[in-house]
């Protein structure tokens, strides 16, 4: 059987490729690239087909390149790493690192995907993760501290992600919390941190973001809220998708790093900078309850402060769900 992604990388988006010289390549038969092709489309790779011509792709791909995506994350960061990983496909970048690493393993490992068959993002939602399109990438970080000391961990990486899209040219950009990334109220990325050990003692966390790089019209009309991707934001390309995700990469172990040795008081200031919803008129979701208030921004233990008729309340990110009002 002929793979797909075998296939990709002989297919262009400035020519067509005939299905017969296909065949020669791969040592198969006209109807196994045929079905390669059904495979690749089902992973969301949009290739044209025109009898007589063959397959073209409808958009130019950028898969990742190791060598672009360690050169974002820079050598410092890379050297921090024991372990990273480039996956064609994955069911979740997430779920790959909770399911298959333990204790004894290494302690620092990243994984990138080309794509997610069942992307997450926070309460259990679908995360959409076409093919080459996006970013999906997950860290797994063993801190040598227990479950309690990482509450606002979620936190601080947010706003050192924000802090990077900065570095690259981004702005009007924000963190709406806990750690949904939001460009001009429309949503760019997001983070989804998982306990991945003993609530005592040291304590696993594997972090995943996913972040909109260049979505695929075909994709687009199933996302129910409002988004946007980088490069739409940007207006421009900037350095290219691997570029990108070696720097995304880089801000998830640097905040890493900087919450181990310092905790949240490193990046205190960056979060009130990045907060997308303090002084806002807000609507919280508590369960089938609704509170409506103006945003007041965090607590000592990342708690979001709200001004509401019944006076400042308090919420916990597991608890809740907000809308920015206006």
């Amino acid at each position: 059987m002929l793979d797909p992604f075998d296939l990709l990388f002989d297919l262009s988006a400035d020519r067509f490729t005939s299905g017969e010289w296909l065949a020669r390549r791969h040592g198969v038969s006209r109807m196994a690239v045929c079905k390669a092709v059904k495979r690749l489309s089902a992973l969301g790779v949009e290739v044209a087909s025109v009898r007589g011509r063959g397959y073209r792709l409808t958009d130019p791909i950028e898969l990742l390149d190791p060598l672009r995506v360690s050169k974002g994350l820079g050598e410092r960061n890379h050297a921090v790493l024991d372990v990273l990983e480039f996956l064609p496909s994955v069911g979740s970048t997430n779920a790959y690192l909770m399911g298959g690493y333990d204790c004894a393993d290494p302690a620092r490992v990243a994984v990138l995907a080309e794509h997610q068959t069942a992307g997450r993002g926070r309460r259990g939602r679908l995360w959409e993760s076409p093919f080459g399109a996006n970013i999906y990438l997950s860290l797994r970080w063993q801190f040598q501290m227990p479950a309690a000391a990482l509450g606002l961990l979620s936190l601080a990486v947010a706003s050192e992600v924000a802090h990077v899209l900065e570095s690259e040219g981004l702005s009007g950009h924000g963190v709406k919390w806990p750690n949904d990334i939001l460009w001009c109220d429309r949503k760019l990325g997001g983070l989804l941190l998982e306990l991945a050990g003993e609530q005592q003692g040291p304590c696993g966390v594997v972090i995943g973001l996913g972040l909109n790089w260049k979505m695929p019209a075909s994709v687009a009309g199933r996302i129910g809220q409002p988004w946007v991707d980088l490069v739409s934001a940007l207006g421009h390309e900037s350095g290219g998708r691997s570029h990108i995700a070696g720097r995304m990469l880089s801000a998830l172990v640097s905040a890493c790093s900087k919450f181990e040795a310092s905790g949240f008081e490193a990046f205190r200031a960056q979060w009130a900078r990045f907060d997308a919803v303090s002084g806002r008129e807000i609507r919280v979701h508590v369960g089938d309850c609704v509170r409506l208030g103006q945003a007041r921004g965090i607590d000592a233990e990342g708690r979001l402060e709200v001004e509401t008729g019944q006076g400042l309340e308090r919420f916990a990110s597991g608890e809740v769900s907000i809308r920015a009002l206006r």
